[in-house]
């Protein structure tokens, strides 16, 4: 790990981080949640992303609920600043539920998070009071 990189965030009123990176080349955004162990993409986002995927013959689930129709997909890209990953995997569900709940806060929809999986991976450092995510790689 030799590269640091500082992304701009979005705090939410409704108190998420949401970054604008790419997946698979395509902007997209997503929320950054330390308590989410993988990284995930909305299944509705899936086309206008680029995402190849299988169905997932596990159950996930979220802070709220069990999540039972879930897909997989490997292969993806994401860039989020300086940092490439080529070997993006995330798991695919239906995030109709919590865009409703940003879009019912005046917030536009997200299309995935990013996850314990990635941030711990780049030693994410969150600085609230400056709005930025810290990356190092």
């Amino acid at each position: 790990m030799n590269k640091k990189t500082n992304i701009n965030f979005e705090f939410t009123i409704s108190n998420h981080i949401i970054i604008e990176c790419k997946v698979n080349l395509i902007m997209s955004r997503l929320i950054i949640d330390t308590g989410a162990s993988n990284s995930c993409i909305n299944y509705l986002s899936a086309k206008k992303l680029n995402i190849n995927f299988k169905k997932y013959n596990e159950n996930a689930s979220s802070a709220t609920s069990i999540i039972t129709d879930i897909f997989h997909s490997k292969n993806n890209i994401l860039e989020i600043s300086d940092y490439k990953n080529q070997n993006f995997e995330v798991v695919l569900f239906d995030m109709s539920q919590i865009n409703n709940l940003l879009e019912d806060k005046g917030i536009k929809s997200v299309d995935g998070i990013i996850g314990g999986d990635i941030l711990k991976k780049l030693r994410a450092k969150i600085n609230y009071k400056k709005n930025i995510l810290s990356l190092e790689f």
